[in-house]
């Protein structure tokens, strides 16, 4: 079997040969443009990599800070929150943070429909969670239940 010779500096004298569009290259031509094209990335901190976000996009209707979304517990039990904001984590997954909506005895069942009327403003919730357990109910202004506290 024929020796290969290397494309750039004609050796035929290597241990690991790599193949390229133009021909074979040894390990030594391989490695020294391999350093020569290297680029340098800088690392950011995770503070760096998180970002605060007014609105986000999702497989529902395009959300923004003050919409109203359900929120499905493991026994199938529907939940009301108003969105108070949106992070985006390291790994480009988009989570919110929620004011949760509490329920007054004229509002209707949950799971059949969503009166904002009927509903008051709940504890806020200082843990995201990511907008794929969350479905989107209706656009509203973000002081909408604010407004009526004060």
């Amino acid at each position: 079997m024929p020796k290969p010779t290397c494309v750039q500096c004609s050796s035929n004298d290597s241990l690991l040969w790599r193949n390229q569009e133009s021909g074979q290259i040894c390990n030594e031509c391989y490695l020294s443009s391999a350093a020569s094209k290297e680029l340098r990335t800088e690392i950011k901190s995770e503070d760096d990599r998180r970002d605060d976000e007014e609105s986000a996009h999702s497989p529902a209707p395009y959300m923004q800070v003050g919409d109203i979304v359900s929120v499905l517990d493991v026994d199938g039990g529907t939940y009301y929150a108003q969105l108070r904001g949106f992070l985006t984590d390291q790994y480009c997954e988009k989570s919110a943070v929620l004011t949760w909506l509490l329920p007054t005895r004229a509002s209707p069942p949950p799971d059949k429909c969503f009166d904002p009327a009927t509903y008051i403003i709940g504890p806020e919730e200082e843990l995201p969670r990511k907008l794929e357990c969350m479905e989107w109910v209706m656009h509203a202004p973000a002081d909408y239940y604010r407004a009526g506290c004060t």
